[in-house]
């Protein structure tokens, strides 16, 4: 970031004299380090600077940042929230625009900082950088200037309000006890009085290890969500329904004396008495405390987010109605322009609803895998949720950023680490191979070629990072610095034949690694060419000699099907999907790899499940594919559609994973699958500049209708059939270029076009 601060960085004093520690670090190569401060940990610390105005301003901007994270009020009201977590080698600064938010005469900026002081898969916490920055620059009317910058100036109390209950999950937040009287109220508005309040530590921006970005995605949408029902369960006690899963806070007003002390619960579930289930399936005990103050209209209000659809509240004086509660959402920017889908199926109407809200609540300020147990940001899970958010909103700002947290791990961890940011070390080796592939996704989508040349060396650092552990055949082989995951959770894996164990598995050849790196090596290729690069010929020779050496390692001679591993007979689903979905499967071995995969279902978990159907779909098993994402089956979304399912989950059920998180976006592949697959909805051209469309619709399915956001506006594309004849009507923005369809028998023709109008009318007679 090319700033010249006049700000310094203002932190609690308890910190000034503290180490920044060291904790990245490969997940091979562990570092033992003392343990943490305790009372260092779950800090609040609230900061205020008042500040006059000769008149009302012009333009007023405001730079800001800390560590770990900061609510911003400006005059008493709530700004915005940030930064979204980084490494501290490209730490993320948010601007604002507060012009209509400062006035002549007297103001205040007011943030409360949080310091959490865990090591987790969200935040790079627990390494003692604590503190903001902030710089506010405003030009008024008349054209004068003033700049009002962070330091010693400023004024700080440490909350003592937030004390931290039990740990939650994964060492991923900590459950609130919150003492309503001790809070400060008003002091987020000019004239309080900050006397008794002490000056922060303060160090130029140069004496720390900060390096400085601009965040390059929005800040969340954050925004209230009333209750569909308030429900009376006895004396004090109320139960809310939000009507689907959402992430957020709650906000409720209770009345009581002083003293009076209320629980609240939060969770996905229900128990069977009809109270809330907040020892959640997921390892998150949802229990929280508020200690009242006895003020008149007393909001109780909770710091950080959770992952629920139901809250319970314990211990009320008074009634509670629909008037006295909300929900505090909060998500990445959800465009009223997302992609909507309408077919002549309910259930997979059903199943593209809950897909699209599970996307939008694991979109944070990065794409979580669930935002509840870990709120950490996979490659795996990426890949299929990053695809799925770029296809539903258009936006392709928090996949770059996704793929550009993920290579600055590069700095410590030379085949990147699996989750990133975070301060928590894990190396997952298909997470790892599947960067490229969303990279590629990522360029297709935006046709951001800069982008795509500033990730050529770190596309450069893996390849030569996976080429260390080829064997001779040009194949991965004891791979066992990362994980080798094939699918999660273990039971979901089809009995697959290999040591997966984490930290001592990995050694040997197997199939499914070696199926992800055919595609890794797919996908470097493409990137390279779209590059610019003159790789295609050595790609050919690549592609033809990793051909033979799998099919020669890994597919049995007398079955046709691929085993999972070298000296392994079985042939589980996952091996043979992944050949499929690779690409690998010869014709000649198709109808044996086809009959094992109708065989076997669903036999994988979900995530898995993305690959499994994009093989089908990529073999012309269409019919076969949705049969089993819609199929009233324990394997597969209607399964969750049954269970009361407002947001995809992490497994099948609710009980087919002994910690199930009931909203996780790494289910969200039929997203991807009904648009690209389905529909043939294809980008042939980097930033949808051009586009082919060519259903592969099932018998099933009568009607389908789609919207779908792309940079240069909306694409439209109704599909219908009638017997044999089938018919697409396609509308595009000017600036896209329909490609006509490929030629031959069964193949869509353009009945009818207007380019000028971006319409076409597309039909085809079906083969029998």
């Amino acid at each position: 970031m090319e700033h010249v601060w006049t700000a310094r960085w203002i932190q609690d004093p308890r910190f000034s004299g503290l180490a920044p520690r060291d904790l990245l670090h490969p997940e091979h190569q562990p570092r033992d380090l003392p343990a943490h401060e305790p009372g260092l940990r779950n800090v609040h610390m609230l900061v205020r600077k008042e500040f006059d105005l000769p008149e009302p301003p012009g333009r007023a901007e405001l730079l800001i940042t800390a560590d770990d994270y900061y609510l911003l009020y400006i005059n008493g009201e709530f700004v915005g929230q940030g930064p979204a977590p980084a490494y501290h080698f490209r730490y993320n600064v948010n601007a604002w625009d507060v012009s209509d938010r400062l006035t002549a005469g007297r103001n205040v900026i007011a943030v409360h900082v949080y310091y959490q002081g865990l090591r987790n898969r969200v935040w790079n916490s627990a390494d003692y950088r604590q503190g903001m920055l902030a710089e506010l620059v405003v030009r008024t009317a008349a054209g004068g200037h003033v700049l009002v910058a962070s330091d010693a100036t400023w004024r700080m109390r440490i909350s003592e309000a937030y004390r931290a209950g039990p740990i939650i999950a994964y060492d991923t937040q900590f459950a609130e006890d919150i003492d309503g009287r001790l809070l400060e109220r008003g002091w987020q508005q000019a004239g309080f009085d900050d006397a008794a309040w002490t000056a922060p530590a303060e160090r130029a921006v140069e004496q720390t290890d900060y390096t400085f970005v601009m965040q390059s995605t929005p800040p969340p949408a954050v925004y209230d969500v009333e209750p569909v029902e308030v429900r009376r369960l006895g004396q004090g006690r109320y139960r809310l329904d939000f009507g689907r899963e959402i992430t957020g806070r709650l906000k409720v007003r209770v009345a009581g004396p002083a003293g009076h002390r209320i629980e609240v619960r939060c969770g996905e579930e229900l128990e069977p008495d009809g109270s809330v289930r907040y020892r959640m399936r997921c390892n998150c005990d949802y229990q929280d405390f508020y200690t009242l103050a006895g003020v008149d209209g007393e909001q109780v209000e909770f710091f950080d987010y959770k992952a629920f659809r139901y809250a319970e509240v314990l211990g009320a004086a008074g009634e509670v109605g629909a008037g006295d509660v909300r929900a505090i959402v909060r998500h990445y920017p959800w465009p009223d322009s997302a992609a909507t889908l309408r077919t002549s199926n309910p259930v997979l109407d059903e199943i593209w609803a809950i897909c699209a809200n599970g996307v939008r609540c694991c979109c944070q300020e990065t794409i979580v895998d669930c935002p509840s147990r870990e709120k950490g940001q996979y490659l795996n899970d990426a890949a299929v949720s990053a695809h799925a958010h770029m296809l539903l909103t258009g936006d392709t700002r928090l996949t770059r950023k996704a793929l550009a947290d993920a290579a600055a791990s590069g700095r410590f961890c030379p085949g990147l680490a699996a989750v990133a940011p975070g301060s928590f070390m894990q190396e997952i080796a298909e997470a790892s191979l599947l960067w490229p592939v969303l990279l590629r996704e990522y360029y297709l989508h935006s046709g951001d070629e800069a982008f795509l040349r500033e990730m050529l060396p770190v596309l450069d650092g893996l390849v030569h990072y996976f080429q260390r552990h080829e064997n001779e055949g040009g194949l991965l082989a004891d791979l066992q610095e990362k994980w080798n995951l094939v699918d999660w959770p273990a039971n979901a894996r089809d009995g697959y034949d290999f040591d997966l164990s984490p930290r001592t598995g990995g050694q040997g050849c197997q199939c499914v690694l070696n199926g992800h790196y055919y595609r890794f090596l797919e996908a470097v290729a493409d990137c390279r060419l779209a590059a610019g690069l003159d790789v295609a010929r050595a790609w050919q020779r690549r592609r033809a000699a990793f051909t033979e050496a799998f099919t020669r390692t890994f597919q049995d001679s007398r079955t046709g099907l691929f085993v999972d591993a070298v000296g392994s007979n079985h042939s589980s689903l996952h091996a043979n999907a992944m050949a499929l979905c690779a690409g690998l499967v010869s014709p000649a071995a198709l109808p044996a790899v086809l009959s094992l995969l109708q065989a076997k279902g669903m036999a994988c978990g979900v995530w898995f499940a993305s690959f499994l159907l994009q093989g089908l779909i990529q073999a012309g098993q269409s019919e076969l594919a949705i049969y089993l994402m819609t199929r009233d089956d324990p394997r597969s979304w209607q399964n969750m559609l049954g269970e009361d399912a407002t947001a995809c989950f992490e497994a099948w059920g609710v009980d087919q994973k002994w910690n199930t998180s009931l909203c996780h976006a790494w289910a969200a592949g039929p997203v991807a699958l009904l648009v690209e697959g389905m529909l043939g909805v294809q980008h042939v051209e980097a930033g949808w500049r051009a586009v082919r469309i060519e259903p592969r619709m099932p018998r099933m399915l009568q009607s389908v209708a789609l919207q779908l956001p792309l940079p240069a506006g909306t694409l439209n594309v109704s599909y219908s059939r009638s017997g044999r004849l089938e018919i697409c009507s396609v509308h595009l923005p000017r600036e896209v270029r329909l490609v006509e369809p490929s030629r031959g028998p069964g193949c869509w023709q353009v009945r009818t076009a207007d380019a000028a109008r971006g319409a076409w009318l597309l039909e085809r007679t079906r083969v029998r």
